[in-house]
């Protein structure tokens, strides 16, 4: 199965890397938001490993 790493972007630009998670909706989803609340002034991503972005929160 495929593994999706979801990011945080930090205050210089750069994305950090917080969860890896297999590659299912509902599983990347949860660790968006999951990070976004921890982080609420962050944008959250989730890429590929390919680094294709797969979903994006502002």
């Amino acid at each position: 199965m495929d593994r999706v790493e979801v990011q945080a972007q930090d205050l210089d630009g750069g994305w950090l890397t917080y969860t890896i998670t297999q590659n299912q909706p509902l599983l990347i989803k949860t660790a968006m938001e999951q990070l976004k609340w921890q982080f609420p002034d962050r944008r959250v991503r989730a890429i590929d490993e390919n680094g294709r972005l797969v979903d994006f929160l502002a």
